[in-house]
């Protein structure tokens, strides 16, 4: 478990960075996400496939 939580760390620090980045460069707009598969665009969901 604890590999599995350091592998992690990176891929969604990249992810929550994005999730900023595109909130701050959208003054105004609602964004709204439900699940993983709805950042598709932002980062390859691949990524978060937990094996």
């Amino acid at each position: 478990m604890r590999r599995l939580a350091e592998q992690a760390v990176e891929p969604y620090a990249q992810l929550v960075t994005a999730l900023i980045d595109r909130c701050l460069g959208s003054p105004g707009a609602v964004l709204s996400y439900v699940g993983i598969l709805d950042v598709r665009d932002i980062a390859p969901i691949e990524r978060y496939d937990v094996k």
